[in-house]
């Protein structure tokens, strides 16, 4: 095998273990109800954190109540964590709905 093949195939070798583990770290952190480390936002909701951040194949959807009158709002109430579309995980937090927008 030729050099050039080798760090080719070095190179989609790192990008996929660098996907794993930053894909793995977002869907704890979202299924723990925190937002994600490594997405970047992409469609956002004028609430100050709803809205899907997008990842290396991944993307992380997050909705909840940021914005109100109440001392102590819920912050993330509902997550859902899709890889190349397809929903792997989500959340809940029970007790408390997400106000329609």
């Amino acid at each position: 095998m030729k050099r050039w093949q080798k760090t080719g195939i070095a190179a989609v070798v790192c990008l996929v273990a660098f996907a794993t583990v930053t894909g793995t770290v977002d869907c704890w952190r979202a299924l723990a109800f925190e937002k994600p480390i490594f997405a970047r936002p992409a469609d956002m909701a004028d609430d100050g954190g709803s809205g899907i951040y997008i990842g290396l194949g991944y993307s992380v959807e997050i909705r909840g109540w940021f914005l109100s009158a109440d001392e102590n709002p819920p912050g993330i109430t509902d997550t859902e964590f899709q890889v190349l579309g397809i929903r792997i995980a989500g959340t809940k937090r029970i007790g408390v709905e997400c106000a329609e927008s």
